[in-house]
């Protein structure tokens, strides 16, 4: 198959680069195809002007992991994690206090830690310790 980059002026695609772009909102012209979405966004009528996306509640799987808030922007969307921590990967991680891990964890090694922490550490250091 033969391929090759049109180079057209500025609002204007296809053969011979006669065509001229009309693009609405959110819409870009393309060389070769004429009006096209940015990402983020779709055309609903074919007058390319097109809206946001969703894709929190539009994709056929969940952008997030579950335990992860979506909150959809403008053209995208962004992971909410909790107070104290930042989206990294797929994960949220990040400080946040040793006290609202020890009161919400019934883990043996969590209750050994959350021992040591409270009764050694703290009285020596005076400090709150995070993770």
């Amino acid at each position: 198959m033969l391929s090759f980059v049109i180079d057209c002026e500025e609002g204007m695609y296809g053969l011979n680069c006669a065509e001229v772009c009309a693009c609405g909102a959110n819409a870009e012209c393309d060389n070769v195809e004429g009006c096209v979405c940015l990402e983020g966004y779709k055309d609903i009528d074919s007058d390319f002007a097109c809206v946001d996306i969703d894709e929190c509640t539009e994709s056929a799987s969940p952008p997030c992991p579950e335990d992860v808030t979506c909150d959809n922007t403008e053209g995208s969307y962004t992971c909410l994690c909790p107070t104290g921590q930042t989206y990294i990967g797929d994960v949220c991680t990040g400080e946040v206090a040793y006290r609202e891990r020890c009161i919400n964890t019934a883990h043996w090694a969590w209750s050994l830690f959350c021992f040591y922490i409270n009764l050694i550490l703290i009285p020596i250091t005076r400090n709150p310790i995070y993770l």
